[in-house]
């Protein structure tokens, strides 16, 4: 609603549609710049969906919209179900992980990738932190 992409990054596992809807009445532009998985690039000229099914590799995208410069989201697709996007105060939950010592990948738009290892044990959760900013 209002030219703005929402949610403005978008979590989902290769073999799931992406449903794009446009809850406006006029016309955006849904422009991905996806690099491993298949570009996509059409108009929406009012309210109604349209899916996108061929999403089969891990990568995490920018999508635009060419006809108004400032609505901007990201979809990250995933080949496995263990992954989150955080909530507005930061907080993620990542549930069902086997036990097992793991790397886990954060991205933010900005500042890109940073990991750090976890270890799962049996019914017990685990914390993890990132720290984003400016150098």
């Amino acid at each position: 609603d209002g030219c703005m992409y929402h949610p403005h990054v978008l979590a989902m596992q290769i073999g799931q549609t992406l449903m794009l809807k446009n809850s406006d009445q006029f016309l955006h532009n849904v422009h991905s710049l996806a690099e491993k998985n298949p570009a996509f690039n059409f108009a929406q000229p009012g309210k109604g969906s349209k899916p996108v099914k061929d999403l089969k590799v891990f990568e995490i995208f920018h999508v635009k919209c060419d006809v108004h410069p400032w609505m901007s989201a990201y979809i990250g697709v995933f080949d496995h179900p263990y992954f989150a996007v955080t909530g507005e105060d930061g907080t993620f939950l990542i549930t069902g992980l086997p036990p097992g010592k793991y790397t886990l990948t954060a991205w933010q738009e900005k500042y890109g990738m940073k990991d750090v290892e976890v270890k799962v044990e049996a019914g017990k959760g685990t914390t993890a932190e990132f720290s984003f900013k400016d150098e």
